[in-house]
């Protein structure tokens, strides 16, 4: 009985460890399952922590982000207006300086068209006195009269120049054997203002064999002309082979008292001793000895025209210019 009793009390004090050791099991167990739920909640709060302060890091950039873009955004609003601008303006200057080159270009075609026409006008004066309108060379008086006084303010001989090209109608027609134009011609030789116009014309004239205009310009005294103005209208005549007026240049070379015509009579008698004849020779090596460069100059070549062309006498004077 009594062992039964001590049995039953044995069994159940392993029964009441057992079940003491369970609950500390349980405890055990139960703090451990606490504690990783205390490690994970930590975790999770940090991660938490960290994505609140990652999503702050990456939010204060996305807002200066924005704001940097608002202002590229303004300052781009701004460069177009600005480029706007620079484009208008560049437009503004392209069309000044196009309408600046094209007034330019108009101002001078104008003044070109308005000198043409005055040439026209000027010419068609020598036209007219050509066919006997005797008043036209009043008028080319009144023109050179203007060019003279202009010549005295600045001196340029060139203002005379439009005159000519109504002389060298004047000089054609007389030359194609027109009396009418050497009657004008005439008339003008007597006219101070262009005297010397009309002696350059007879000149032509002569050159192309109208021995009527010829006359004055080989007796100048004769016809009340200069005889410096006679002596350079010679050379068109002596150019074609005229023997009088290659006499007539010839003897001015052997003149002492003619000097300041020399150069004259040496430029007109190159032509006629290229030719070959004899007188404009023996004249250009007159010359040659003068002691005047200019002179000196157009002598020895017209001589050398000469003796270019196999003239043995030309050969000579320059092999020999003293004359020894």
């Amino acid at each position: 009985m009594n062992r039964t009793t001590q049995q039953g009390s044995f069994s159940f004090r392993w029964l009441v460890a057992l079940l003491c050791v369970g609950a500390l099991i349980a405890l055990f167990v139960q703090w451990r399952v606490i504690s990783e739920l205390r490690r994970q909640n930590d975790s999770l709060r940090a991660e938490q922590r960290q994505l609140a302060a990652v999503t702050r890091d990456t939010t204060v950039p996305s807002t200066i982000g924005t704001a940097e873009l608002e202002q590229l955004r303004r300052d781009q609003r701004e460069l177009m207006r600005l480029r706007n601008e620079v484009r208008q303006l560049r437009e503004q200057v392209t069309a000044l300086k196009t309408a600046r080159t094209d007034s330019g270009a108009q101002e001078p075609a104008a003044a070109l068209d308005q000198a043409q026409s005055r040439a026209d006008a000027i010419r068609q004066l020598g036209v007219a006195a050509s066919t006997g309108d005797f008043s036209a060379l009043d008028k080319l008086a009144e023109l050179s009269d203007a060019a003279h006084a202009q010549f005295k303010t600045n001196h340029d001989a060139s203002v005379f120049a439009e005159l000519r090209p109504a002389f060298e109608v004047l000089g054609a027609e007389a030359g194609k054997g027109s009396d009418t134009a050497l009657q004008a011609l005439w008339k003008a030789m007597r006219m101070n203002s262009v005297q010397g116009f009309a002696i350059d014309a007879l000149g032509a004239a002569a050159g192309q064999g109208n021995d009527k205009a010829l006359e004055p310009l080989l007796e100048p005294d004769r016809y009340l002309i200069l005889r410096s103005s006679a002596v350079g209208a010679l050379k068109p005549a002596a150019d074609s082979g005229n023997v009088r007026a290659i006499q007539a240049l010839a003897a001015v070379a052997f003149e002492p008292d003619a000097k300041p015509l020399w150069f004259l009579a040496a430029e007109g008698l190159r032509k006629a001793a290229s030719s070959g004849n004899v007188a404009a020779i023996d004249a250009l090596t007159e010359l040659m000895r003068s002691d005047n460069d200019n002179v000196r100059r157009e002598a020895i070549a017209g001589l050398e025209a000469a003796a270019f062309n196999q003239s043995s006498r030309a050969q000579e004077a320059l092999r020999n210019p003293s004359g020894k």
